[in-house]
């Protein structure tokens, strides 16, 4: 019987040659992977860019709102604790309380990475974690809109329909018309003055949660510059 020779130097190798294209059919995958992760990373950024750019816009509407509602405020409260204020300007004021914005977020790509437990699909953790805090504890904004809104509903309409009667009362012709006997004074101050602590609130809370925005869409414009 015959023994075989094995041509270890030949072995070896076809051994390394085979290890070394595998090697290559893994890093062309990976890389493959990576730049495709690159692209949907960059969509994503584009896309929270978007987001954040209309919340400020909107949050900057409303604070805007909440400014002209103090200046009122500071002329028509000692108005009425006074029983001069301006009937026309008054009914104008009163309308525009009840009528009041709010905030409506945009935050869909956060809304759809959560949903389709995509948040991994950002790679810089650090800056992953901002955005998983922001969005978390916007609802601040929500539920300061919707305390406002609840103290319209209980305290300011019912006292309004009951007590205003402006249909009755108010005269173009004489827009200093003493209105004393169309309310009580006391009752509807205070009324005023806890609409104009609610509308202080929101102001304060729009400006942290707007500021907030702008540090994180100036991140995301920054991580969009980088990687191009």
């Amino acid at each position: 019987m015959k023994n075989i020779r094995i041509d270890w130097s030949d072995f070896i190798m076809e051994v390394i040659s085979v290890f070394l294209g595998v090697m290559a059919v893994i890093l062309v995958n990976n890389w493959s992977e990576n730049r495709q992760n690159h692209k949907q990373e960059q969509i994503l950024y584009q896309s929270l860019e978007a987001d954040l750019e209309s919340e400020i816009m909107e949050m900057e509407i409303i604070l805007n709102q909440t400014l002209i509602l103090d200046s009122l405020f500071s002329v028509y409260v000692p108005a009425v604790m006074s029983k001069q204020a301006d009937t026309e300007g008054l009914f104008r004021f009163l309308t525009r309380l009840a009528n009041f914005s709010s905030y409506q977020s945009k935050h869909t790509t956060y809304e759809m990475l959560t949903a389709s437990n995509s948040l991994h699909a950002i790679s810089d953790l650090v800056f992953l974690k901002e955005i998983i805090t922001h969005y978390s504890q916007e609802a601040h904004v929500q539920q300061i809109d919707n305390r406002y809104a609840q103290f319209l509903t209980d305290q300011y309409e019912p006292f309004a329909v009951q007590h205003l009667s402006f249909a009755d009362y108010f005269n173009p012709s004489d827009p200093k018309t003493n209105i004393s006997n169309l309310y009580d004074t006391h009752t509807f101050a205070n009324l005023l003055i806890g609409l104009q602590k609610f509308n202080t609130d929101r102001r304060n809370v729009y400006w942290y949660f707007k500021d907030q925005k702008v540090e994180l869409l100036e991140k995301v414009q920054s991580k969009t510059v980088q990687n191009d």
